[in-house]
């Protein structure tokens, strides 16, 4: 008897006192079904520039496709990795360059990612079921710095030190990418730094529009925690504008009292 996963068939076991019993074998994995080819999608980049492509039709994958196989070749010293691999392929040049040979779950698809060492392309993955030794391509995605949404920084007034600085720190900070603040040489310096950062920050006084101080050399999103300026009055209002001079966008930010 056939069903959609398991084939079933009946033996014959010799057991140790020589008698002679009837079982039931099962044997897994029904090479007769086939699967859609996985849909992809660009979703974000973290932090650290990873880019996430979640496989958006997941569910269509059952998990027993991503149980160990410690039958098939191992992946690298892994040798319970699982039964099908994802493989991340440059659409560019038909290269791989990254791939997960350890998925335990369908759900496990909506996690897919790599760190490319490029501003932008195009990738593609292939799903392979290496036990029935079948392979399912996705679509092409495009991926970017510049397809990330630029939040609205959101600042507040934190301290003012000794030395008489206003700390107004962006709150938010963490959900900017720290691909934001690399150096970017191709674009136009700031002064004699011809490394400065991709994203400027300038500080305004938020009663004539005028700009008072500003950041243009920040390493990181944890920077924005820093942001300060030295007044010349006693007390004020104050915005910041945060320019991401590579893809020609700009945010500004809340009004602050200090």
């Amino acid at each position: 008897m056939k069903t959609q996963e398991i084939v079933r068939k009946t033996s014959i076991f010799i057991l140790g006192t020589g008698m002679i019993v009837s079982g039931i074998l099962y044997s897994c994995c029904n090479c007769n079904k086939t699967y859609p080819d996985p849909v992809i999608k660009y979703d974000h980049t973290d932090a650290d520039g990873r880019i996430y492509i979640p496989v958006v039709n997941f569910s269509v994958y059952p998990n027993e496709l991503f149980a160990e196989a410690p039958d098939l070749p191992p992946c690298g010293e892994n040798t319970k990795s699982a039964r099908t691999w994802v493989d991340i392929y440059d659409a560019a040049n038909n290269a791989r360059f990254y791939g997960f040979c350890a998925l335990k779950k369908n759900e496990d698809l909506k996690d897919i990612w790599f760190k490319p060492n490029t501003r932008s392309g195009k990738v593609y993955i292939i799903i392979n079921d290496r036990k029935c030794k079948r392979t399912y391509r996705s679509n092409t995605v495009e991926w970017g710095e510049c397809l990330d949404s630029l939040p609205k920084p959101v600042i507040r007034f934190d301290h003012k030190d000794a030395a008489g600085r206003v700390y107004i720190p962006v709150v938010n900070w963490s959900d900017y990418t720290n691909s934001l603040f690399r150096e970017a040489p191709e674009l136009p310096p700031c002064g004699t730094t011809t490394n400065s950062s991709r994203t400027w920050v300038d500080i305004y006084n938020a009663d004539n529009n005028t700009r008072v101080y500003g950041f243009c050399a920040l390493g990181k999103n944890s920077d924005l925690q820093g942001i300060w300026y030295a007044p010349g009055t006693q007390k004020g209002n104050v915005y910041i504008v945060m320019t991401d001079r590579a893809c020609k966008r700009e945010v500004r930010s809340n009004v602050v009292s200090w």
